[in-house]
C-alpha cells in the first residue's frame, strides 16, 4: 500500500485494508470501519469516518478504580491487546506512528 500525501482520505483507505484483511489474531482489536460519507459544507468537503461504538478511553478510565490507578492486571490485558492490534496492523503492511 504506498503513501500518497494529496490524498485526503488515505486514513479511509488504512481502514478499509485493515478491517477487509484475514481474521487472524489481532483483529477484534483493531477499529473497524463501519461506512464512511463526504459532507459539503460551508468550509469544504469533508470525508466523515464511521466508527463502531467504542468504550472508555484509557485518559478518562482509571475513575473506575481505587486512587484512580488502574490495576496492573488490568494494564497488562490492555498491553497485550495493543501489541496484538499493532502486529495485525504491521502483517497487514500498516505503521503506526504517532504524532
Amino acid at each position: 500500500m504506498a503513501y500518497d500525501p494529496d490524498c485526503p482520505i488515505f486514513e479511509k483507505e488504512i481502514l478499509t485494508h485493515l478491517r477487509d484483511g484475514d481474521r487472524k489474531l489481532g483483529y477484534n482489536y483493531i477499529c473497524h470501519l463501519l461506512d464512511d460519507f463526504e459532507h459539503k459544507g460551508p468550509n469544504g468537503n469533508h470525508v466523515c469516518l464511521v466508527f463502531e461504538i467504542m468504550g472508555e478511553t484509557l485518559s478518562s478510565f482509571p475513575v473506575w478504580f481505587e486512587d484512580h490507578r488502574i490495576p496492573t492486571s488490568v494494564m497488562t490485558r490492555f498491553t497485550i491487546q495493543i501489541l496484538l492490534a499493532l502486529n495485525y496492523a504491521h502483517r497487514h503492511g500498516i505503521i503506526h506512528t504517532g504524532t
